[in-house]
């Protein structure tokens, strides 16, 4: 049982660390398109 108590925020810090890392790829492309349309 504290097994899994221990387990669980991990593994939620974890999906929260990979939606913000693909949060950061995504916008990094926007601010790419948008200086490319710029120049």
């Amino acid at each position: 049982m504290e097994l899994k108590m221990k387990q669980k925020p991990e593994l939620s810090q974890f999906e929260a660390n990979q939606k913000y890392v693909y949060l950061i790829k995504a916008f990094d492309n926007f601010v790419f398109i948008i200086c490319k349309y710029l120049k």
